[in-house]
């Protein structure tokens, strides 16, 4: 069931599918190797490794701008990836629950 475009329509059935298919082992691949050439184009960017980048922060040697936080981000997950643990679409950043929310 896809729209006359070939997009797959925003509907359960559709996010369904559509979940389904980035869960195939190339489609991994392809998001690893892109998540792969981000971290390396930043780090030719700001001539700096990867690994070397939160200890830079913490010095006060870079600035935390959008872009460095979007690489620090790729970096930490292309890491999580290549440990063999799955993507998230998002990640717990000190918000708290809909459960907490609603007993407060």
């Amino acid at each position: 069931m896809t729209g006359k475009n070939g997009a797959i329509p925003l509907t359960a059935e559709g996010i369904r599918r559509a979940l389904d298919q980035t869960r195939s082992e190339e489609a991994r691949k392809r998001y690893v190797e892109s998540l792969r050439e981000e971290v390396e184009s930043c780090e030719r960017r700001y001539r700096m490794p990867s690994a070397s980048l939160r200890q830079a922060l913490s010095d006060k040697k870079i600035r935390e701008t959008l872009g460095v936080v979007e690489w620090a981000d790729a970096y930490a997950t292309l890491l999580s990836l290549s440990n063999g643990r799955k993507a998230r679409m998002e990640r717990s950043g000190g918000l708290p629950s809909r459960s907490s929310a609603r007993a407060g």
